[in-house]
């Protein structure tokens, strides 16, 4: 695994772990980290969840020494990158960030057992997809040493058919055909 991909896995396994419980109870973690961030589940529309998720990151990955810019402008277009990272092994990385829910769990439901299959994955998978395309389409190699496209997923074991399964991924693999790929997996911390 490459250096900055285990700093990554590493810095999300701390989030993952340094994301409490709210004071009602109700389970934060990687899945909720917008409430964790602000101590709340916000209604509808609100800051969308990667670029909080990409704050904590630029935050811990800070502590490691990188150099980070979250929302960082794209040199061509009015687009923003969710991350951009300076450090070990890089000059300057652009990584768009993806939230993957294979499944929705009611909120009064902490055990996960009446989880439920979330219409709009296949959608958060297109949209992946296209973030191939908007880190290809947007640099220049004098602008970016490396790209990335980090995506986050969630699923559950059990229930049976509510997993994340490799084949899911395929239309965004084709798009990024020659990427080197990395994964890391763990049982979610809220």
């Amino acid at each position: 695994m490459t250096l900055i991909a285990r700093e990554i896995f590493h810095a999300l396994r701390e989030m993952d772990r340094d994301a409490k419980p709210l004071p009602d109870g109700t389970p934060t973690g990687l899945r909720g980290y917008v409430a964790h961030r602000l101590g709340y589940y916000p209604e509808g529309r609100g800051t969308p969840w990667e670029n909080t998720l990409t704050a904590g990151l630029a935050e811990k990955l800070e502590n490691k020494g990188f150099v980070c810019y979250p929302q960082e402008p794209y040199p061509r277009g009015s687009r923003r990158c969710d991350l951009v990272l300076e450090g070990p092994e890089l000059r300057r990385m652009w990584i768009e960030a993806k939230g993957c829910w294979r499944n929705l769990i009611p909120d009064e439901d902490r055990d996960c057992y009446r989880a439920y299959s979330n219409g709009s994955f296949r959608n958060h998978l297109i949209k992946t997809a296209d973030d191939v395309d908007k880190l290809r389409k947007g640099l220049a190699i004098v602008n970016a040493s490396h790209i990335g496209l980090l995506v986050v997923g969630f699923d559950v074991m059990n229930p049976s058919g509510l997993s994340i399964l490799d084949h899911d991924f395929e239309g965004v693999r084709s798009r990024a055909a020659g990427w080197t790929e990395e994964h890391d997996e763990w049982p979610d911390g809220a």
